[in-house]
């Protein structure tokens, strides 16, 4: 903060609005620079931007910094063209479409999804890729799983990145969160999912989104 206080209780409203939100909706851990040596240069006075603050008169000025973890969970995997071309090599369609429009479209199509035991190993083959983001776990992830259809699709209003995992009749049956805030939240959605509770999903940066079979 410009104002140099170290203390959240002393933080102006529209900050701590911001500090619980990052604490309560993403599971952020907070902390103030208070000076100490291993915070040089993270106080909000040591960067250009504060030259400004004489321009933002009776307004508040702070300085967020993420982790490079989850820094990550914000970019735009638009322009994440690294990885982008990691899954072109493993021959898996990069899809930018609305994601509630993607999966609303599939989940027209009968579905046959495979029980909980064969589902939640699955997911801790995805999940071990999504912490690494290895080329060489994604790999094995492809190589263990041949009867399953990955793609990666970006949704295209939050630029955030979904693995979608199909069955052999191109049935989306696993959603994931390449870039999540929360490893363990999960998402159960059943056939008539809505648009918002798709936006529920892609807001709360989850990891997983599990489709209910039909019944």
């Amino acid at each position: 903060f410009y104002s140099g206080i170290t203390e959240m209780k002393n933080a102006p409203p529209l900050a701590q609005g911001l500090m619980d939100k990052l604490q309560k909706s993403y599971g952020l851990s907070v902390k103030i620079s208070s000076g100490q040596l291993d915070e040089t240069g993270y106080q909000v006075a040591g960067i250009p931007q504060a030259l400004y603050t004489n321009q933002a008169r009776k307004k508040d000025f702070m300085n967020l910094w993420l982790s490079p973890y989850t820094r990550a969970s914000f970019r735009q995997q638009t322009e994440n063209k690294p990885i982008e071309q990691q899954f072109s090599a493993m021959d898996i369609k990069t899809i930018e479409e609305e994601l509630y429009r993607y999966l609303h479209f599939e989940l027209s199509i009968p579905r046959n999804i495979p029980n909980d035991i064969i589902l939640e190993d699955l997911k801790k083959s995805i999940e071990e890729y999504v912490l690494s983001r290895n080329m060489v776990d994604l790999a094995r992830l492809i190589k263990k799983w041949p009867q399953i259809k990955f793609n990666r699709v970006i949704d295209i209003n939050s630029k955030q990145a979904f693995l979608v995992a199909h069955t052999k009749d191109f049935s989306p049956i696993l959603v994931a969160n390449l870039y999540p805030l929360n490893i363990q939240a999960q998402h159960i959605m059943h056939p008539e999912l809505t648009r918002d509770e798709i936006s529920g999903y892609i807001n709360s940066r989850s990891l997983w989104l599990s489709l209910k079979s039909v019944p």
